[in-house]
């Protein structure tokens, strides 16, 4: 496939190269979630995956705080438990090779970096609105770290923080798949230096080696914050400490693997649209950075790009990496203050027919209800009337709305609040 501007990139990788990754990352099995802490210090947690479920608000303590993943969103709200947990093989760069094939063509290290790009405003947990502006606060991801050399070599995890580029967005195949490329320079094995906000390296030592799925949880300084309308995203690298040669075999030295989701379970293909018909949710896209692109194998095609974790022609166990954004919000920024009103939420998430309101008013006001799209379109409007001091509760009918993501309005006569929802059939 030719790289021209109505001919970008084929969305189905040959069948051969999926054979090879197969081969080459047996490790595969069903384990649950890991437990996302709230701390936001650089450590490794030695944590079994049997642990509670994600977005429980004790991991979340300040609202103004979340940890954020699409592929665990996915699997909390819309296929609760479906999605399979695997490790994954991250390569470094080096002259290191597997072995040969039957008819003895060389067999590379496959996967030599992974990435995330985040959309906050188009997460299964509405959280924040498109008009809220947010920082990166921290970054985490989860991985096992194995290591046969000695306490002297320190190896290294490099993260780039990758920047929002309404430029890299691309549209493939009939409009149905939307995601921000990641361009990449196979002559220097890095990333191209305009996307990136920020690079952090991370020591490995002793103390990181785990053969059972940890966490690393760490603070960001010095990027600036979003608007609500705009992406982050996060590439990951490992670099060692040592060299490799023709002649080391895979497990002699130290090796680095990160923790994937397939999203809908073992050997199924992801929802394109994991937010119902909302093709934006593309642009939560995880990538990986397969050889026929570190190595220039392929001239034309994905050469020169990261490749989209499910763009291929079978499941794959790394639809989505645990790659963690730590995002604290300016909620001012959603809500336009309302001295009237103390307590604002709309439950359930997502709803079906009915949604509650439930709301704390510190002072008598009347008021009105108004749903939108996320472009801020009226959808439905209601008078509620009267609210009285204190805590009441309200049924809104949302049952004539499509699937998708809406903005609820609160109208009283001192403001306005509004919440992002969510509506499933």
């Amino acid at each position: 496939m030719l790289n021209t501007p109505t001919m970008k990139k084929s969305i189905i990788l040959s069948g051969a190269c999926i054979c090879l990754g197969l081969q080459a990352f047996g490790q595969r099995g069903t384990i649950a979630v890991p437990r996302l802490p709230s701390d936001k210090l650089h450590k490794s947690l030695h944590l079994e995956f049997d642990r509670l479920r994600p977005f429980n608000p004790s991991y979340n303590k300040a609202p103004e705080f979340r940890w954020l993943n699409y592929g665990l969103q996915l699997d909390t709200y819309y296929s609760p438990g479906m999605a399979a947990f695997n490790f994954m093989h991250n390569f470094p760069d080096s002259t290191i090779v597997l072995g040969l094939t039957s008819s003895g063509e060389v067999v590379y290290p496959w996967i030599h970096k992974t990435a995330t790009i985040l959309d906050p405003k188009n997460m299964p947990d509405p959280w924040i609105t498109p008009t809220t502006s947010y920082t990166l606060d921290s970054i985490g991801f989860a991985y096992a770290y194995l290591r046969s050399l000695p306490p002297s070599v320190i190896d290294s995890v490099i993260v780039e923080i990758i920047k929002h580029d309404d430029a890299l967005v691309y549209t493939g195949i009939g409009g149905q798949y939307i995601w921000q490329d990641i361009e990449y320079d196979y002559t220097t094995n890095s990333i191209k230096p305009y996307q990136v906000i920020k690079r952090i390296a991370i020591p490995l030592t002793e103390n990181d080696t785990t053969s059972i799925a940890a966490e690393i949880l760490l603070p960001v300084t010095g990027v600036p914050v979003q608007q609500g309308n705009r992406r982050i995203g996060a590439v990951i690298s490992f670099k060692p400490g040592f060299t490799w040669t023709i002649t080391d075999s895979l497990f002699q030295k130290n090796v680095f693997f990160q923790v994937s989701m397939e999203q809908n379970g073992d050997n199924t293909d992801p929802s394109f649209y994991g937010t119902p018909n909302d093709p934006n949710s593309d642009l939560n896209c995880s990538f990986i950075l397969p050889p026929s692109v570190r190595y220039n194998f392929n001239t034309n095609g994905w050469n020169g790009y990261l490749i989209p974790t499910w763009a291929f022609v079978t499941a794959f166990p790394f639809e989505h990496h645990l790659i963690y954004f730590g995002l604290t919000a300016d909620l001012a920024s959603v809500k336009t203050e309302d001295p009237a009103v103390e307590l604002f939420n709309a439950l359930p998430v997502p709803a079906d027919q009915t949604l509650t309101l439930n709301i704390q008013m510190a002072r008598a006001s009347s008021a009105s209800v108004r749903i939108s799209d996320l472009t801020g379109r009226t959808l439905s409007s209601s008078n509620i009337g009267l609210l009285t001091p204190g805590f009441q509760s309200l049924q809104i009918p949302v049952a004539s709305l499509a699937t998708g993501h809406y903005l609820l309005w609160l109208q009283t006569e001192s403001g306005i609040t509004a919440r992002k929802i969510i509506v499933k059939h």
